[in-house]
């Protein structure tokens, strides 16, 4: 199987890619594996701002 990033490294892609300057309060990240198979489908990135929440699916 193949070594993915942490999850801060999602994050930070996320908060990179929408420009967003806020605090962030909660962050997940999931991950979605094709059926019997080691690889990555895609994942599910959701982070909560103040004010405000976020989700993003990568594919792979």
């Amino acid at each position: 199987m193949e070594k993915f990033p942490n999850n801060k490294y999602w994050l930070d892609q996320l908060i990179r890619r929408l420009g967003v300057h806020g605090e962030v309060k909660n962050y997940q990240v999931r991950y979605k594996f094709i059926k019997n198979s080691e690889k990555l489908k895609y994942l599910v990135v959701k982070v909560k701002f103040i004010g405000f929440s976020v989700k993003m699916k990568v594919y792979s």
